[in-house]
């Protein structure tokens, strides 16, 4: 393979692809805890986010500074998919202006730190960017009732793999947008 056809191969979208792929805001706060907490209880051994501060504080503290339309000095960089549904029983909350719930149904989150480039005539620093936390309701989606629990299993794994592939490379396209690429 030649070079220009590896990078044209490997290289990023230049905008996210999913439909409601956006930065984490202060407002999500909750909805990320609860999504992380479900998703991470699969696990045997992971991070426990009992307080909407400490998400707040791992995924939006550092939201680094702004120079010249850029932040710098940012470390952890979080984003968030947000779908809109329709509310339930609208036609009876006539005090409502907006007939719809944000659900957010998938999280995820990378952090950089600069690292220093030792006798390059070129560059002094390299910019990397390293997943961190992610979390998806893919993996909790049903798969009909007809299935058997092994076949569910393997349905959900494959639905969760597919989605992560593609909040990976929303991530991928934002991270090279912000220069950490």
């Amino acid at each position: 393979m030649t070079m220009a056809r590896m990078k044209k191969h490997y290289s990023a979208p230049e905008l996210p692809k999913i439909p409601g792929f956006r930065e984490m805001t202060a407002a999500d706060t909750t909805a990320v805890r609860e999504l992380l907490t479900r998703f991470l209880g699969r696990f045997d051994v992971a991070q426990v986010f009992s307080k909407d501060e400490e998400v707040e504080h791992w995924f939006l503290s550092g939201q680094g500074r702004d120079v010249g339309g850029k932040r710098v000095e940012q470390v952890v960089w979080a984003y968030v998919v947000e779908v809109s549904l329709p509310f339930p029983n609208s036609t009876m909350l006539a005090d409502r202006q907006d007939p719809t719930t944000h659900l957010i149904t998938d999280f995820i989150s990378f952090y950089s730190l600069p690292s220093s480039i030792i006798q390059s005539p070129k560059y002094d620093t390299l910019q990397a960017a390293y997943l961190f936390y992610y979390a998806s309701d893919a993996i909790f989606s049903p798969s009909g009732s007809s299935d058997d629990v092994e076949r569910h299993e393997t349905k959900a794994k494959s639905k969760l793999a597919e989605r992560l592939n593609a909040l990976s490379q929303d991530m991928l396209s934002v991270a090279q947008t912000v220069g950490h690429l």
